[in-house]
């Protein structure tokens, strides 16, 4: 089966919803026309024939950084909560001079994929998000040519080594990393909710390790037990909050311990994963 293709020459990308300006993903693939192949019983002659049935169109994937607008950020919101709708728009691809070389329309368009990375406290790669958009069809033309203002760039920050975690009554300073997140939902259907890796330095762990004790290991894993909490990504001063996932109905079932051996400045880990029954989405406000 094909796989999206990426426009090349190309050096940034604008987003609309509804006619109006949804940000500059930091690069688009997809949208692209497939037809697919009915394939007939074997005729007297042994030959099965073939012929073109249905056009669909491939998804387009965007990766997004955290300087998106506040109509792309409550698409996400409202897809995670199940209450979203089909949407219009268009992708702008835009050349060297930023110009739009091509024009990508879409109709009745859902978010079927949001893609987390990985937060790492060591790492030093930026935060985007990976968005997957299926359309019920695609139309691509040439460009006209105008110029598009706007910050392709964005001025917001986002690094993955900047966030901080939180569940009800435990202790998560020593979290020092996250394992990525892909929360998948198709209109009517019921949310995918993934699980939620933590790893985290053996020392300062005690509130988890006698939290999995009594839920895992003693059976104290009632509703009443589980627990609501959030996943945040935090500007570069640890202080506000640019993005958000909140947390609720989760159960520890998972916790493994690495030992550190062969050097006296390696740090034991920890490594939990849990269960979440629901999880939201809540972008920072716009400044």
């Amino acid at each position: 089966m094909p796989g999206p293709r990426a426009p090349t020459g190309t050096t940034a990308f604008a987003l609309e919803l509804d006619g109006a300006a949804a940000g500059f993903p930091r690069s688009a693939a997809g949208g692209d026309a497939v037809g697919e192949v009915v394939v007939e019983p074997a005729g007297p002659d042994g030959i099965q024939r073939k012929h073109l049935g249905a056009v669909r169109y491939t998804d387009i994937v965007l990766s997004c950084g955290i300087d998106m607008e506040p109509s792309f950020w409550s698409w996400l919101a409202d897809t995670v909560a199940g209450k979203s709708s089909p949407r219009g728009g268009a992708l702008r691809i835009l050349d060297f001079d930023r110009k739009e070389r091509e024009l990508v329309t879409f109709t009745n368009a859902v978010v079927t994929e949001i893609g987390f990375p990985a937060l790492d406290g060591a790492s030093k790669d930026a935060f985007q998000l990976t968005v997957r958009i299926a359309a019920e069809s695609v139309e691509r033309q040439r460009g006209s040519g105008a110029s598009v203002t706007g910050s392709v760039k964005g001025v917001k920050q986002a690094l993955v080594s900047n966030f901080r975690v939180s569940l009800d009554g435990l202790n998560l300073d020593r979290v020092a990393r996250v394992g990525p997140l892909t929360l998948r939902r198709r209109l009517a259907e019921e949310a995918e909710i993934p699980d939620v890796e933590l790893t985290l330095s053996q020392a300062g762990s005690d509130s988890i390790v006698d939290w999995h004790r009594a839920f895992v290991i003693e059976g104290r894993n009632s509703d009443a037990d589980e627990k609501s909490g959030s996943i945040a990504l935090l500007d570069p001063a640890l202080r506000d909050t640019l993005l958000q996932v909140d947390l609720t109905g989760v159960g520890i079932f998972s916790l493994e311990r690495t030992e550190a051996a062969g050097r006296t400045d390696a740090i034991s880990r920890i490594t939990t994963r849990m269960y979440c029954e629901e999880m939201r989405l809540v972008p920072a406000p716009k400044s």
